[in-house]
């Protein structure tokens, strides 16, 4: 009989070698993928050719389409190892930039029964513990009047002005935000005619703050900024924002016990931790980790690209990815593994995320 280090020993060479034998596979399977890219909620050939070949391998149960969207493949596999108890769940996410995939996967309850959440994310850098801001999105439309702008133009009331006033008051209001706290904005719309006082114009911005907490300040501010310049102008005014709770996307909470797991895990397969502390966008993660102990790495392409350019697309399919993101697969694996031979590692998990929420509660 196996003690529990050469059992964790054997099983993950196991997993290493089942992670080898799928190379091809997974590969074709994701240079497939980057050769037919889709929009957020529209993912429907990435679902299909995921389903398709986790169904090959005969190693899970695939509910396709589940929770009601688009591209939201619940995949459970039994893990019948002896000592193991528990399922590996992959909950395949929709929208995942921008578009609030894991926050409508929340709402359907796909996360109700999952004890620990591991993603990782393609960089420019290695990250096991990135910081992510919480973020909301808001869009102001302005409505004022139209006139002739050289024959009358005092019987209009200018949309333009109040969001050139809101886009203005904004950057005016730098100077009194907390350096992490991030604002920016486009005018999305500001008339159709230069010969017409525009009657309707549109502000977009995001707010992005380290804490839900203090993401509610800031949009307290900002909200008042945009009232400011209805009331300076003489338009009305209508506030979207895209939730009504402080935040659409949480800050990412990154769990210190999975996190070293995963270092451990990540450090073996030669990558090095790049100890990040640079505030670095906002994710869907983030609304998890406030529910369940979670973690989302960045890691390293061989690229010095930026992500979300097209030299940074073109690198993601090159040899080095895969091989890369091959390696940091087999890493998230043995740290799954270990959370469920060690239960009492999910049960410090835990407790650290309560801890770790009551501190986010206080902060500001």
């Amino acid at each position: 009989m196996l003690e529990d280090g050469e059992f964790y020993s054997t099983l993950g060479s196991s997993i290493a070698r089942t992670i080898d034998e799928y190379e091809l596979q997974l590969t074709e399977l994701s240079k497939s993928i980057w050769q037919r890219p889709e929009l957020g909620y529209e993912e429907h050939f990435a679902h299909d050719v995921i389903c398709s070949f986790l169904e090959s391998t005969g190693r899970f149960q695939v509910e396709r389409i589940a929770a009601g969207l688009g591209l939201q493949a619940v995949l459970a596999s039994k893990a019948g190892y002896g000592k193991l108890k528990g399922n590996v769940v992959i909950i395949g996410t929709p929208a995942e930039e921008g578009g609030g995939g894991k926050v409508k996967l929340l709402a359907a309850h796909a996360f109700d029964n999952v004890d620990a959440a591991i993603m990782v994310h393609p960089s420019n850098h290695h990250t096991v513990r990135p910081r992510k801001l919480a973020q909301n999105f808001v869009t102001v439309t302005y409505t004022g009047e139209a006139a002739h702008g050289c024959r009358s133009p005092w019987d209009g009331i200018n949309a333009l002005d109040a969001a050139v006033s809101a886009y203005t008051g904004l950057s005016t209001l730098r100077q009194q935000m907390v350096p992490t706290w991030r604002v920016h904005a486009i005018l999305a719309e500001g008339g159709a005619d230069p010969a017409i006082v525009p009657e309707h114009a549109v502000l977009e911005a995001f707010a992005r703050a380290p804490t839900i907490i203090e993401l509610k300040v800031l949009k307290a501010k900002v909200h008042a900024i945009f009232q400011a310049a209805a009331l300076a102008t003489g338009c009305s005014v209508q506030v979207d924002w895209s939730s009504e709770e402080p935040a659409y996307y949480a800050n990412l909470i990154s769990n210190p016990t999975i996190a070293n797991i995963f270092e451990e895990h990540f450090s073996a397969a030669g990558f090095v931790d790049g100890k990040s502390t640079a505030f670095g966008g906002s994710t869907d993660v983030g609304n998890v980790s406030y529910k369940i102990p979670s973690l989302q790495p960045m890691y390293d392409i061989d690229t010095s690209a930026k992500q979300h350019t097209r030299p940074f697309q073109e690198a993601s399919n090159t040899s080095t990815a895969h091989q890369r993101t091959l390696a940091v697969a087999k890493a998230m694996a043995t740290t799954g593994l270990e959370l469920l031979l060690k239960p009492e590692l999910l049960d410090q998990a835990k407790a650290e995320l309560k801890l770790q929420l009551e501190g986010q509660m206080s902060h500001c």
